[in-house]
């Protein structure tokens, strides 16, 4: 009987616009708890894979002082190599962190921009222009690392075998590194997910919005 028809000149009437906040009050309280859950459940997950990009940054001093110890020679060569493999592995880690921070991109706005920098030589960016996997270029650097390890060994500039291994796993676990957060970046949390959070929280709100409405009876 409080229908809009039998309402006087159409309009609802109290009584429903009382039902409409009572109910909406209702599923506002009802639903609050899977809602903090939801949240919950999304903050942690944004959360992990922050800390575990973290976790994950390449440091190169720990490169560095690997290929200081373990590459002998004072000679002009000798010196050239342990540039020439450090270079190479910092340009890797510019290439990766370009697509990753903005601050490093308005550093090194295009590739023109590293050979300014001397972090990479003409010869290279032709190698790098003519590159078969667009999405994968800071493999390239390391690729010459290891030619460039592995002619050092048969020169004698690395001493033994067991040397040139732990090198070239030293050399692994920092491309690793910069691979989880290249991977990292280009796959985000599935879209779903956050869609639904955005769609229950807007919603959520908006129910929260009404239910906290005062009727005056």
């Amino acid at each position: 009987n409080y229908s809009k028809e039998n309402a006087p000149n159409g309009k609802t009437t109290i009584l429903n616009e009382s039902v409409i906040v009572s109910l909406s009050r209702n599923f506002a309280s009802d639903y609050s708890m899977p809602l903090v859950m939801l949240l919950s459940f999304f903050s942690a997950k944004a959360f992990e894979r922050w800390q575990y990009i973290f976790n994950n940054l390449a440091y190169a001093e720990n490169l560095a002082l690997t290929v200081n110890a373990f590459i002998k020679g004072s000679d002009r060569i000798a010196q050239l190599a342990r540039q020439t493999i450090m270079r190479q592995a910092i340009l890797a880690q510019i290439l990766v962190y370009r697509d990753v921070s903005i601050s490093v991109r308005k550093r090194f706005p295009t590739i023109e921009s590293l050979i300014e920098a001397e972090m990479l030589k003409e010869d290279e960016m032709k190698i790098l222009d003519n590159k078969f996997n667009p999405y994968n270029v800071f493999s390239i650097p390391f690729c010459w690392i290891a030619t460039l390890l592995s002619k050092l060994r048969q020169d004698g500039n690395i001493a033994s075998e067991p040397t040139y291994v732990n090198l070239m796993t030293e050399v692994k676990e920092f491309r690793k590194k910069l691979e989880i957060v290249y991977n990292y970046d280009c796959v985000p949390i599935p879209l779903a997910y956050p869609q639904i959070v955005s769609v229950a929280v807007r919603l959520h709100c908006i129910v929260a919005i009404i239910g906290k409405l005062f009727i005056f009876t």
